[in-house]
């Protein structure tokens, strides 16, 4: 607790929206409208200019609105943002650190690229078609 002699007695009623809309890229949630199961805040920073505070603030309003638990997913085309947003995220709450799951470039496994011969059809497929003597 903070030391100080300021102490007064607050509206016991809470708004959980005290400031304006927050806007995630996309948010998907997991069970029927009436009993969400589960969310996912997804974000796709393109650099760093976003306070990692935000994406608890997500976490926090999402979790109030739908009373479920709350997965926060960033995806980033660049590594550097992908670290920058790695980083356990301190809300300012006491006990409330939110650990954001993070993909970048070198998280995702690349596919390999598909030959030439892999990408054309075959020349004469019907020899491996079924007759009427097989």
């Amino acid at each position: 607790m903070p030391t100080t002699p300021l102490i007064r007695v607050e509206d016991s009623t809470f708004n959980t929206r005290p400031s304006g809309d927050l806007e995630a890229d996309v948010v998907v949630v997991l069970g029927p409208p009436n009993e969400p199961a589960h969310a996912i805040v997804v974000e796709i920073p393109h650099d760093k200019s976003k306070d990692p505070k935000q994406l608890a603030r997500y976490a926090t309003a999402l979790w109030l609105l739908l009373r479920c638990d709350v997965t926060v997913l960033v995806v980033c085309p660049d590594q550097g943002v992908a670290a920058h947003y790695a980083t356990p995220v301190d809300s300012g709450l006491t006990g409330y650190r939110l650990h954001p799951h993070v993909l970048g470039p070198d998280n995702i496994p690349r596919s390999p690229t598909p030959t030439r011969r892999q990408l054309s059809p075959p020349s004469r497929p019907w020899r491996s078609w079924p007759t009427a003597d097989s």
